[in-house]
């Protein structure tokens, strides 16, 4: 009987055991589960909150570059920076997603359902569009102040279809590129959004050719940043979203070595920009010998040609290391712009030297100080030689396309505006104006002004004959009248002058109604005034033909 009642007890116990492990075992997997959907959801929200900041580089851009265009194409500069990103968009969701990442070729972001199996998905599609429109953007600036609106609409079109989404596909997404040994290392973007974006800008400057003016000395005034305020900001703020753009690249956070991997990023990104505009500061005070402070302007350039310049490296090269990637970029970026200026290539706000030069260093510098793979390090040049080899292909392959692209733009002319477009600014084809009262009037003034004393002429001395003929006030010329209605004319223009006060008349203004006319109307009329004046029979006019000299009628 005590030995039943035992074996019984024994059972029962047995038992509760049994149900004990199955209760931890089913307790454990449950964590397991909540542990996992902890990870993703952290890995989540770490790339959602930089994908705002990567955002914000869009208004940047705008910020940066209309503050270096001249006043009358600010809107025109913000209506391209706006419509590169819905055209990335929109390209983006009808294919180039998909070019770029064939593994998801089976989900497309338009039909996936909103649960959790497609997460991945979306927020992969989030970011490729992100960073196709800041690689487009970078062909706006370079072009500014002359490219159509409709042209430059098409190269975006180009760019978010075929050319940056086949450069991913050969990197990020898996392609040639990211198969080879050691693989191509392009972290955030020096390469793929920089320096493809880059060799595009170069490619459009050289089809669209300079402003009408640029490479004039005597117009050189006009060329100057007309904002530098809205540059300063338009730097800080790509600065603090450039956080963004490299931190969320980790595309997580839920370990570590992830943690590990992102603080490096931070501390690199912030080193490399630092540097860079350091030494942009001691080179400009030593070489040439700057009063006054720094030339802040060529300062924001480097700061941006640092951070281009780390993107590719921010996640593997060490923090002394970063410092030099910065440093050079600097010295990267002032050669690139003198070499742009020798060779007459406009590139309006440095675009091709910041991204396309200081993106192509970026690359070169991770097979330099990759920690694991570098060659200052001991590793060998296998990592070099594949980055140089990256660094070919991602500028030869945009360039052929936007070659061919931008050539049939300017066959059919619709890549560049007319002359007329041009001079009056870009903001008057939208039928808009960013300010209300211009300064374009005081460049007008000072190119004027520089072209009298280019003759030997000054402003003073146009006032003061201009004050002498005060009493002439618009006095109509028919230059197609018949000889004698035109004599006619002439004579009572010179009655109206005053040959006995000794007061010299050495300058003559003429105004003309119809510009493609008014050149031939005062030629006309200043041949028509000497003959006048020479078969005169008053002595003091004919002495007037001595001083009244054909370089030295003014037209307005």
């Amino acid at each position: 009987m005590l030995m039943s009642n035992a074996s019984d007890i024994v059972a029962e116990l047995l038992e509760r055991i049994g149900q004990l492990e199955g209760l931890i075992v089913s307790q454990d997997l449950q964590f397991a589960a909540h542990t996992e959907d902890a990870r993703i959801a952290l890995d989540t929200a770490w790339v959602q909150s930089s994908l705002p900041k990567v955002f914000l580089m869009q208004v940047g851009f705008a910020m940066l570059e209309a503050g270096f265009v001249r006043e009358q194409n600010v809107v025109a500069t913000y209506t391209k920076n706006l419509v590169d990103f819905l055209v990335s968009v929109v390209v983006g969701i009808l294919g180039s997603y998909h070019l770029a990442y064939p593994d998801y070729m089976e989900s497309h972001v338009l039909f996936v359902s909103s649960g959790p199996d497609h997460l991945e998905t979306r927020l992969s599609f989030a970011t490729h569009i992100l960073f196709q429109a800041a690689a487009a953007t970078i062909v706006s600036g370079a072009v500014a102040e002359r490219a159509t609106i409709v042209g430059y609409m098409v190269s975006s079109a180009v760019m978010a279809s075929v050319i940056y989404p086949v450069c991913v596909r050969w990197t990020w997404g898996g392609g040639f590129l990211s198969q080879v040994d050691p693989p191509f290392h392009d972290f955030a973007g020096s390469g793929v959004v920089h320096l493809v974006g880059g060799a595009t800008a170069c490619v459009a400057c050289n089809m669209v050719g300079p402003r009408t003016g640029r490479w004039d000395p005597l117009r050189a005034s006009e060329f100057v940043a007309h904002n530098v305020p809205s540059i300063m900001s338009g730097t800080l703020l790509l600065w603090f979203c450039w956080y963004g753009f490299n931190g969320g690249s980790t595309g997580a956070l839920k370990t570590r070595s992830d943690a590990a991997v992102a603080s490096n990023v931070y501390v690199a990104t912030t080193l490399a920009a630092c540097f860079a505009a350091a030494t942009n500061v001691l080179v400009a005070m030593c070489y040439s010998r700057r009063r006054g402070g720094p030339d802040v302007l060529s300062m924001c350039q480097a700061i941006l040609a640092g951070l281009v310049a780390i993107t590719a490296g921010c996640d593997a090269i060490p923090p002394a290391a970063a410092c030099a990637v910065g440093a050079c970029a600097s010295l990267v970026c002032s050669l690139a712009n003198a070499l742009c200026i020798r060779i007459g290539l406009d590139d309006a706000i440095g675009a091709l030297t910041v991204h396309g030069a200081c993106g192509a260093w970026g690359l070169l510098s991770v097979g330099l100080w990759h920690r694991e793979r570098g060659c200052m390090f001991g590793y060998g040049w296998d990592q070099l030689r594949v980055q140089t080899v990256g660094m070919l292909i991602l500028s030869g392959y945009p360039a052929a396309v936007s070659g061919i692209v931008f050539a049939a733009l300017k066959a059919g002319s619709i890549l560049r505006v007319d002359a007329e477009t041009e001079a009056k600014g870009l903001d008057s084809r939208l039928g808009q104006q960013a300010y209300v009262r211009s300064r374009r009037e005081m460049w007008e003034v000072g190119t004027m002004a520089d072209r009298l004393l280019s003759i030997g002429i000054s402003p003073e001395q146009v006032v003061a004959s201009l004050e002498a003929l005060r009493d002439y006030i618009y006095r109509p010329f028919s230059p197609q009248a018949a000889d004698n209605k035109l004599l006619g004319e002439v004579d009572d223009i010179l009655e109206l002058m005053d040959y006995d006060t000794g007061r010299q008349i050495d300058y003559f203004a003429f105004a003309s109604f119809h510009k493609k006319e008014g050149g031939e109307a005062a030629r006309v009329l200043v041949d028509a005034i000497r003959s006048r004046l020479r078969n005169s029979s008053r002595v003091e006019r004919r002495q007037v033909t001595t001083r009244f000299s054909q370089e030295k009628l003014l037209c307005f």
